[in-house]
């Protein structure tokens, strides 16, 4: 064995050194292990704590973080970077078949947990001209508002419907309110063509919509339009919660709904969803 060990010990110093593996444009790779790094961060992080990370220095990591922030791959507010939505973008187009609840779930989870309600993820069924929910996050609290996964809502009455209605094409939305049938299904429901077109037409100036105890007497849902990265309509962000607790947090609600829909809007890629109306 150890006359083994030592020619094959001679015969490794006869070789020639090997060529180094070819590492690449040392500032490309940085790049790339800068967004790795932060991608993997579970909040913002710092410039000092990147250095640390990679094991570079901070005069090196800040140009990288300049170049990057100014063309949109990075955020930078209070001194911490995020990814930016030409990240995000960047994403989509390398992986088209990226699974939304994995990108959603995160934001629907934080939304629930700060208003303390159920969230709802919706889409437009084109065929049924109905909303369907895909997926949710239920409330912890005793007293609260579920539905199953896979149910269906009218359109013009739901807080989903309304926002997935409002951004679809005009003759689109004429041709449904020429044809559907607009059922009273509580007292609250709206039904008079012309009051839902008014109301429609808010809701796409808006980019939200509420509704009180007009598809479920005892029920008020908040919803908001996410963006894909087209500018298109993908999604309806929606809370539902108990109406006398949905009116009493109206405010809140509403504000917490369209942020996180502007969060998931730029996690799908879309730049600015100011021009999505």
């Amino acid at each position: 064995m150890r006359n083994s060990v030592a020619l094959s010990s001679k015969v490794t110093k006869k070789k020639s050194k090997p060529s180094p593996a070819y590492q690449g444009p040392r500032s490309t790779l940085r790049t790339l292990q800068l967004i790795e790094r932060i991608s993997a961060q579970p909040e913002a992080t710092t410039l000092a704590q990147l250095s640390q990370d990679l094991e570079m220095p901070k005069s090196s990591l800040l140009g990288l973080l300049r170049a990057l922030t100014q063309h949109g791959y990075l955020q930078h507010e209070s001194n911490n970077y995020t990814l930016g939505p030409a990240a995000h973008r960047l994403a989509m187009a390398i992986i088209p078949n990226l699974s939304l609840p994995k990108v959603a779930r995160p934001i629907m989870r934080d939304l629930s947990v700060e208003t303390g309600e159920t969230v709802v993820l919706a889409v437009l069924d084109d065929e049924l001209r109905r909303v369907v929910y895909v997926d949710k996050t239920e409330s912890t609290s005793a007293i609260r508002y579920t539905v199953p996964i896979g149910t269906s809502r009218p359109l013009y009455c739901s807080a989903a419907g309304r926002i997935l209605l409002a951004f679809q094409s005009p003759q689109w939305i004429l041709d449904y309110l020429s044809t559907a049938p607009f059922e009273k299904l509580t007292q609250n429901t709206v039904t008079n063509v012309e009051d839902l077109k008014s109301i429609i037409m808010q809701v796409k100036k808006d980019k939200f919509s509420t509704t009180f105890g007009e598809t479920s007497e005892d029920v008020a849902g908040f919803s908001a339009a996410v963006f894909d990265i087209d500018l298109k309509i993908a999604f309806a962000l929606n809370i539902g919660a108990p109406l006398e607790r949905g009116r009493k947090n109206s405010a809140l609600y509403i504000d917490a709904i369209q942020q996180a829909a502007e969060k998931l809007s730029l996690r799908l890629g879309s730049v600015n969803t100011n021009k999505g109306a």
